[in-house]
């Protein structure tokens, strides 16, 4: 049976299957397409789903839902400021006791409106997506564990929200993992040998509605890896460009005025993607066409390549901040061995990729591009494989950790388990489990008679009261979660941590936080290799 790994994002759902045989491949829906966008449409009490769902929103933009997971474990305030902010056309109202926000969906066949909570549309999205790859739901529990990605800023009470979804949508045997962690280990699953790679690694990962970077440095051995730096950016991602590419049509048209009808922005942000994804590097030009908008208005736009860079490149000019900052935190220079891995569907854009290659040159690693949106997916297909021989993966602490040692003890035997090498990856989470059992009784009994526990909140109150009871390093992370999702929902502003960023300005523009004295991508220090060619490589022609 396979392993499954489920790349939960915003924007899009990725089901990757590791086959007993080693074979790793990336699950078809039934339209054909290596992705299935997070639409749902209510019509006769029963959802429309994915591409047919995505279409069927240009004319029903009421009984429409999507991007939906932005919204689970949110009070109803923040949803609906997040609501106003990205220009959602959704209806939103308090449920229950705890004032939980709903959907507001109209039932055209049915003739009424059905309040829908989030975690519901979630378990749909789930449901869906296990009934695409013709599983039998119900029976889910005997297969190997179905490992799901997770946000790594989202508090442990979204983490378990999420979990109590995917249980109740079916999957009763599912692991969350973080999806930094996911496309790390796909990266080193699918193209990267763990042995000879350079021990400093930057992940960029370039989603829907943020990017994020983590830098991992390896030991001298080889052996384990921690986190030198870590920085999600909200706003910074592929929707970015989505909304300049609509205030480009704005501006071209101002005599349809359509952007305060709801239905006509929605249309409008649609045609704007599929142009975005049009526009490949061999692409000169492409039509932005919407037929009927507004005002007896047809937008009817030529975009060249042109406008295309002029309008990403502010986008890719923040993006080089980020990963300039990050090297600068790690104190990372042309001196050092490292490489950046790009990763997500951001990654695709042509500008991004030209700007990166021309500012890092040969430390973007080219075999990662092949694959840049799929490696989380492919990420949690292998960690699902590793937990269907070993369920006691997750006991040995942060996983990305020890990916240099899973991955390369995966990859000696072509990603498949045979008794040997199941008996080694058994060994070494033995060991990790005796260690970190010694090390937590060592904790424990320093500190008090009373061995420590980890349970999971039910409230943001119990979630600072558990901060006492954690690892110090679990502690501060979550402590820096909570100070950060207060507030901002309740001022709009950010707490950085040294470590651990999280920059969201609810109010107002993005801003950059950073001190000045940190350099920017024109800084020479930092620009290692010039490619002042325009000419397209392999791996930008497979976009």
């Amino acid at each position: 049976m396979a392993a499954v790994g489920i790349d939960f994002g915003l924007a899009n759902i990725r089901v990757a299957k590791l086959w007993p045989d080693g074979k790793l491949d990336i699950h078809r829906n039934s339209y054909d397409g290596r992705k299935s966008p997070t639409y749902l449409v209510l019509e006769n009490s029963r959802y429309a789903y994915g591409d047919e769902a995505r279409a069927q929103s240009l004319v029903d933009i009421h009984s429409s839902a999507f991007d939906v997971l932005r919204f689970l474990g949110l009070t109803i305030e923040f949803a609906n400021e997040t609501t106003s902010k990205h220009h959602y056309p959704f209806s939103l109202i308090p449920t229950g006791p705890s004032s939980q926000p709903s959907f507001l969906l109209y039932d055209q066949t049915c003739q009424r409106q059905v309040a829908v909570t989030v975690a519901e549309l979630v378990e749909t999205l789930l449901q869906r997506t296990f009934m695409e790859m013709s599983v039998d739901v119900p029976h889910m529990t005997t297969l190997a564990p179905v490992v799901l990605t997770v946000p790594s800023w989202w508090t442990p009470s979204r983490i378990q929200q999420l979990y109590d979804c995917a249980v109740t949508a079916g999957c009763g045997n599912v692991r969350l993992v973080e999806s930094r962690v996911a496309a790390l280990f796909g990266c080193f699953l699918y193209s990267l040998d763990p042995s000879t790679f350079p021990k400093k690694v930057l992940l960029v990962d370039i989603g829907a509605t943020g990017t994020e970077l983590t830098a991992w440095t390896t030991d001298v051995h080889n052996d384990q890896s921690e986190i030198a730096y870590h920085i999600w950016f909200p706003d910074g991602g592929g929707n970015a460009v989505d909304w300049q590419l609509v205030q480009f049509c704005q501006l071209a048209l101002p005599q349809c005025d359509f952007g305060q009808d709801p239905l006509a922005v929605h249309r409008v942000r649609l045609e704007c993607q599929d142009a975005k994804h049009r526009m490949s590097p061999a692409s000169k030009s492409t039509k932005i066409y919407v037929p009927n908008l507004r005002n007896n208005c047809d937008l009817n736009l030529l975009l060249d390549a042109e406008s295309f860079e002029e309008i990403g490149r502010p986008f890719a000019d923040s993006l080089m901040n980020l990963v300039n900052t990050a090297l600068y935190q790690c104190s990372w220079t042309s001196e050092d061995e490292f490489q950046i891995l790009l990763v997500g569907g951001g990654s695709r854009l042509p500008i991004i990729r030209r700007t990166f290659r021309h500012f890092y040159g040969s430390r973007i690693n080219p075999s990662v591009l092949l694959y840049a949106d799929e490696a989380a997916a492919y990420g949690a297909a292998g960690l699902a494989s590793m937990f269907a021989v070993e369920p006691r993966l997750d006991g040995i602490g942060p996983l990305d950790v020890h990916h240099r040692k899973l991955c390369k003890l995966f990859r000696q035997t072509g990603l498949s388990w045979d008794e040997q090498s199941a008996d080694h990856l058994r060994a070494f989470v033995s060991s990790h489990l005796a260690s970190a059992e010694q090390q937590r009784h060592h904790l424990s009994t320093s500190a008090s008679e009373t061995p420590m526990q980890i349970v999971e909140p039910t409230s943001r109150q119990s979630e600072k009261q558990m901060l006492k009871d954690q690892p110090s390093n679990i502690a501060e992370r979550w402590a820096n979660d909570i100070a950060v999702e207060e507030t901002r929902a309740n001022t709009g502003t950010s707490i950085p941590n040294s470590k651990d960023h999280t920059y969201e300005h609810i109010n107002g523009p993005i801003i950059n936080p950073l001190p000045t004295e940190i350099p920017n991508k024109d800084t020479l220090v930092y620009k290692f290799e010039d490619d002042d060619s325009d000419s397209d490589d392999t791996n930008e022609n497979m976009y």
